[in-house]
């Protein structure tokens, strides 16, 4: 199952929950809580991802996509 670090507040990551409930994905994706903050940075995140930024999806292969365009062209492969 992928994973999703998220934040309740991102537009961003509501745009891509929009795009994989869409695509049919949404069953597929694990939504993470994260304590990321447009200030400071969420330290479990930016073990892979430089920007500690949400959305962050985690495939089921460990790769590790970030910025929701990233994350919805991924969606759509």
């Amino acid at each position: 199952m992928m994973q999703l670090y998220f934040a309740a507040t991102s537009a961003y990551v509501r745009k891509v929950m929009v795009c994989a409930t869409v695509l049919g994905l949404a069953d597929e994706i694990e939504p993470l809580d994260s304590a990321a903050h447009p200030i400071e940075r969420d330290e479990r995140i930016a073990t892979f991802n430089p920007l500690a930024k949400v959305p962050a999806l985690r495939t089921e292969s460990g790769l590790c996509l970030y910025d929701s365009r990233v994350i919805c062209e991924y969606l759509n492969a």
